[in-house]
């Protein structure tokens, strides 16, 4: 691995923008009402669902750093495989390896991120120790020991190494883990699991389907289904209609899909069991969805799709088909519109005029999203309304925050191609950029930009998108959009990094100089366009009438002899590489000192005198001018401006219509890009 920035960069998984702390939090309703934890010395005893080989010396271990926690609300500690049991506080970026251990504490969250893409959601009061794997193989380990952990699975398969055998994770799939009743359950909350014995499928999980590993069981215990899906105390007796007055909306019908579906018909007290099919029913009854289980509610011209698990009010008024009162559901809007009323607002799906459909979750009476899959979507959430068109998407924090996403601007500075990196100086960050995804996505798709892990925003368009890049790295990734409107897997992604700079900084007159003692440290030097003037000094030496420097450097060794304990090396003599320095003298010797030699990556390449930024008008001729390190080149589009003795630079260019693009390219550094904007242009 060459670092979590890398493995970062190569996520393709699902963690969004509302997959921070707080969502994490908003997603335990889910999980928690199929799970009953354990008592925590319960889960110490048992044979982990996810507990592979407790010590390294099986197969063996090493510091790679394997994960990187990327968030966290409330306190994180960490341990390490050498000293286990010794937690100490962690911070975001903290790292990783085989054997590393780390805890949340009450009502505390973490997202970490493995170096293949997967992302772990730790809830409260969960401990988690990254587990050993057999060499040569792509199995992770992952012993969850208190707790509960939602895993989602990044582009590729993910394999986790079980007690029972391997659990194969689809691409994109979210699986949790955590404690029952009886022991350690696994539930398959998106996607589908695999668990294998000696080679050979046993069990497969789908979406809203678990399993329990019990103490001492040699089987293991399905749930998810309809046994375990039926209310308690629910009659399993079929209601086939419910004899009450349909008004408004003419006869509601229910189309029900998996078992573990119930009604409650208004004023009823009980909840009685509905079988699959078509039921009619009363506005104002009350459905409840276990998990895996939907249903679709039908009233005239309007639907609703509902997911479990869910709670939901059906009937009312037009703003009030469906109640949301836990769960998910899908508006339909074809001919009229379609409302839903939620604790903290409204949404409505606009189909007056045009088809909509719009996803909601609501999570404890706590709005979190809302997305236009098609049409128009009005949500109106405290005083603040918002539209929404198809691809944008609405998410709320815990404290009622709102956030916009997918709406994307309708301009742009500088594209990149899906899949490729971008490096410019910006006088005035951010910075417009176009990401052009014709090749990858021939229809519509959505490029989601990400910053520390989570997505800070979002467009959606065809062909190209164009977002506002902050200064600095970000990450971004493109997935396409099916004719639902549904996001697939990434296609696409790459890097760009914005660095504040006006590209005017004078560039160095000279080499630059430095000491160095020969003291057993190790010393960089970084350079701009000069290799530096190295003095190396023996501090406190043995007098003697001559000294000899052993000078180890990437083309070789040689011995310079010296009237004093100290030499100097001219600018051009310690080339860019690793150099070891060594005095002697008789029997005596000083310690080595190590340098490097590098190329400064964020000197300056080039100070540019015209145009300054905002100082011409849109589509104007300017006279670029300036001056360059030794070996850059100088463009303006296609056109190279000639460099003379001195390395200044001028000539005549044309501004586009809201930038100017001036490139300097070296033969071996690659090439930077300086931005001047013309003046009046839209930010």
């Amino acid at each position: 691995m060459t670092g979590l920035e890398a493995a970062r960069g190569s996520q393709d998984g699902r963690f969004d923008t509302d997959r921070t702390a707080q969502k994490m939090r908003a997603q335990r309703g889910d999980f928690h009402n199929s799970v009953t934890r354990a008592p925590k010395a319960l889960l110490w005893s048992l044979a982990l669902l996810l507990a592979f080989v407790p010590a390294c010396s099986r197969w063996g271990c090493s510091r790679v750093v394997i994960a990187e926690l990327k968030h966290e609300d409330g306190p994180v500690s960490r341990d390490h495989a050498a000293k286990p049991g010794q937690w100490l506080p962690a911070p975001v970026g903290s790292e990783f390896s085989v054997g590393d251990g780390v805890r949340t504490g009450p009502k505390a969250a973490a997202a970490v991120l493995l170096d293949d893409g997967t992302m772990l959601l730790l809830e409260e009061s969960t401990v988690v120790r990254f587990s050993p794997t057999p060499p040569n193989r792509r199995e992770r380990g992952l012993d969850v020991q208190a707790g509960s952990v939602t895993i989602e699975a990044g582009g590729a398969e993910l394999l986790l190494r079980t007690q029972m055998g391997l659990a194969r994770i689809d691409p994109g799939s979210i699986v949790q883990v955590g404690s029952g009743k009886k022991g350690l359950r696994l539930f398959v909350r998106v996607g589908k699991a695999r668990l294998e014995a000696a080679g050979k499928q046993t069990e497969t999980l789908h979406a809203g389907q678990g399993i329990e590993i019990g103490v001492g069981l040699a089987v293991l215990e399905r749930f998810g289904e309809e046994a375990a899906s039926v209310p308690s105390g629910a009659p399993t007796a079929p209601v086939e209609a419910v004899a009450k007055p349909l008004v408004d909306f003419g006869q509601l019908v229910v189309k029900v899909e998996g078992p573990g579906t119930s009604l409650k018909a208004p004023g009823d007290k009980a909840w009685s069991r509905l079988d699959s099919g078509d039921v009619r029913v009363a506005p104002g009854s009350e459905l409840r969805l276990a998990s895996g289980a939907n249903a679709e509610v039908q009233g005239g011209r309007q639907t609703a799709r509902l997911g479990g698990p869910g709670q939901y009010a059906i009937g009312g008024s037009p703003d009030r088909f469906v109640s949301l009162v836990s769960g998910s559901t899908v508006l339909t809007a074809d001919g009229t519109d379609v409302g839903l009323r939620v604790a903290d607002g409204s949404v409505v799906a606009r189909g007056s005029q045009t088809k909509s459909v719009a996803e909601v979750k609501l999570d404890h009476q706590r709005l979190v999203g809302i997305v236009a899959r098609q049409g128009i979507v009005v949500v109106k959430i405290g005083g603040r309304q918002e539209t929404l068109r198809a691809g944008e998407k609405v998410t709320i924090g815990a404290k009622g925050q709102v956030k916009v996403t997918g709406r994307g601007i309708g301009f742009f500075d500088v594209t990149v191609n899906a899949g490729g990196s971008l490096a410019l100086h910006d006088p005035n960050p951010p910075t417009a950029v176009g990401f052009v995804f014709g090749s990858v996505c021939p229809a519509r798709a959505m490029v989601e930009l990400m910053r520390r892990g989570s997505v800070a925003d979002a467009a959606v368009a065809t062909g190209q998108a164009n977002l506002r890049v902050p200064s600095g790295a970000s990450l971004y990734r493109v997935r396409c959009l099916d004719e639902s409107g549904v996001e697939g897997p990434v296609a696409a992604q790459g890097s760009v990094a914005v660095i504040h700079d006006a590209g005017t900084a004078p560039l160095a007159a000279g080499a630059p100089s430095t000491f160095v003692d020969t003291d057993g440290r190790a010393y960089t030097v970084l350079y701009q366009n000069r290799l530096p003037t190295v003095l190396v000094r023996w501090p406190h030496p043995p007098k003697a009438s001559s000294y000899v420097l052993v000078h180890q450097s990437p083309s070789g060794t040689r011995s310079l002899t010296t009237a004093q304990p100290e030499y100097t090396f001219r600018s051009g003599a310690v080339v860019e590489g690793r150099h070891v320095l060594t005095f002697q003298t008789g029997s005596a010797q000083s310690r080595p000192a190590t340098v490097v030699v590098r190329f400064d990556p964020a000197a300056p390449k080039a100070s540019i005198n015209s145009p300054s930024d905002g100082g011409f008008a849109p589509g104007a001729s300017v006279t670029v001018s300036g001056s360059a390190l030794p070996d850059w080149r100088v463009f303006v589009g296609d056109r190279e401006l000639p460099v003379d003795d001195v390395r200044r630079f001028s000539g005549p260019a044309t501004a586009g219509d809201r930038v100017l693009l001036i490139r300097f390219q070296h033969p071996r550094r690659g090439s930077d890009l300086y931005l001047r904007r013309a003046s009046g242009v839209e930010r």
